[in-house]
Order: C-alpha cells, then structure tokens, then sequence
C-alpha cells in the first residue's frame, strides 16, 4: 500500500475462462483452480481442491443417481436399430451399441465428430428435456465425461459415458 509502503495482498479479480472442473473442500463446483483459490481469497478462509469425483455428484445438483437416470432416458429416445430375430448376448450387444452410434449421430448437429456445449443445449431445449424434472442436464454429460478437458465429447468419450448402461458392450478401441 503506499501509505504505509508495506506489501497488501489482494484477491485476484477474475480468472481466465478456463473449463478444468475441480471440486473444493467446501462441497462446490469451480470452473478451475484459480476459481478456487479466487473464491477463498474473496471469503477469507481455507478452500483446497478435493480430488475425488465424487464431489461432482454432490449437493443439490446432479447426483450420481440421477445422472444415471439421464443417461437411461437418453438411451430409452432412441430407436431399436436391428430386429430381434432371436435372443442373443451378441445381438443384444450390437442393438446397445448401434444405439449409442445413434444417439451422438443425432447428437453431432454439425456432424463433425465431437458434441460441443451448444449442441447439446440445443437438443436439450429441441426435445424439452429440461422439463423431464431430472436435476441433470445434457450439459452434464460434458462436465462429467470430457475426460481429457477439450471441451468436447468425442465418440469414444460419449462410449465411456454410458458404459455403465452398457456394460456387456465390447467398446472398440480408441481410434476416434
């Protein structure tokens, strides 16, 4: 300060817009880790990165429950692709998977292989899912499942996603 000529610490204004999701000790949400350290400054008190995921799924928001149920819902929308000609693991495998392609064909509106933020507000919004009264949003599907951060799910990302609705898959590897 130059009244005095000693050093003042001072909050940083704002961060650079960045989408790296962490989780803080106090149960919330940031955008990144300078949101974080920014938000402790600004509340004079101690707020670390928790690294556990299951931070994500707290609070009134999303949980791990219901977004497994919007993943359910979103796989239920789409059509059954092969006939059911007979009760087999192996054709049960491909419909689940055909299924899948399906979906992020339907959801790729530019169909450039990677499903973005505004794509998926857009379907979102298109077939009134936020009025399914399901406290996740297409948009979780992005928070949770970008695994590498770019800001977009590529097939083999949204494969992962539903993984758990579609154990007995056999995913093909990674070359997307």
């Amino acid at each position: 300060m130059a009244d005095t000529g000693r050093a003042e610490c001072v909050c940083q204004e704002k961060c650079r817009p960045s989408f790296v999701p962490v989780c803080g000790s106090d149960g919330r949400f940031y955008e990144n880790h300078c949101e974080v350290y920014r938000t402790a400054c600004l509340e004079r008190r101690r707020i670390y990165v928790v690294h556990s995921k299951d931070c994500f799924f707290k609070g009134n928001a999303c949980t791990m429950s219901e977004y497994n149920r919007l993943k359910s819902m979103l796989l239920d929308m789409q059509p059954k692709v092969l006939k059911n000609g007979g009760q087999s693991q192996q054709r049960d495998m491909e419909e689940k998977r055909a299924r899948v392609d399906t979906m992020f064909k339907y959801l790729d509106v530019d169909q450039d292989g990677r499903l973005v933020s505004g794509e998926l507000e857009k379907i979102s919004m298109k077939e009134h899912l936020e009025d399914s009264l399901l406290e996740c949003t297409m948009q979780d599907l992005l928070r949770y499942d970008d695994y590498n951060n770019d800001r977009h799910l590529s097939l083999h990302e949204f494969y992962t996603a539903f993984h758990g609705q579609l154990s007995d898959i056999a995913w093909p590897a990674s070359g997307f």
